[in-house]
């Protein structure tokens, strides 16, 4: 199976990153690609195709997902967690990867890697959701359903 949707790095203003000593440039650029690469992994994909056929989502309305290189300052509760946000004008997903970059192991504790690896299918998931439902209880729920299905996809690819 190959790509369903491919998930994008965004570019980011310039100046945005020119303001950025280049070790923290260097490190947002790096989680953003890190997370793109693991929403398009074969096995997010599998999962994606499952949830979009299943709940019968049109891909007219996700024809863009994003994965944005700077943390989203908007949205601060999140911690260090993923931020997505689906914007049904511009049928757009955008994921703001919020892990910020002072004490962050995620890009070397494996540990921390698969949680991040977890909640950007999580993040994902949720927003495509969105695509077909606006109650947040319902998105919720659902997310959960899939999430349970990512384990066991996960447990079968590693046994």
């Amino acid at each position: 199976m190959g790509i369903l949707i491919h998930v994008r790095v965004a570019r980011a203003p310039e100046d945005m990153l020119d303001r950025l000593p280049p070790r923290k440039r260097r490190y947002y650029e790096k989680q953003a690609l890190k997370v793109a690469n693991i929403l398009n992994h074969k096995i997010m994909q599998s999962l994606l195709k499952e949830v979009i056929e299943s709940e019968h989502i049109s891909l007219d309305k996700i024809e863009d997902i994003r994965v944005m290189i700077m943390p989203s300052i908007k949205d601060r509760e999140y911690g260090d967690h993923l931020f997505g946000y689906y914007d049904p004008k511009e049928c757009r997903i955008s994921i703001y990867p919020a892990v910020k970059y002072k004490g962050s192991k995620f890009l070397t504790d494996p540990m921390v890697s698969f949680q991040f690896i977890r909640e950007s299918f999580d993040t994902l998931i949720h927003e495509v959701l969105h695509a077909k439902y606006s109650q947040e209880p319902t998105v919720r729920k659902l997310t959960q359903k899939y999430l349970i299905k990512f384990y066991r996809m996960l447990q079968e690819y590693l046994e």
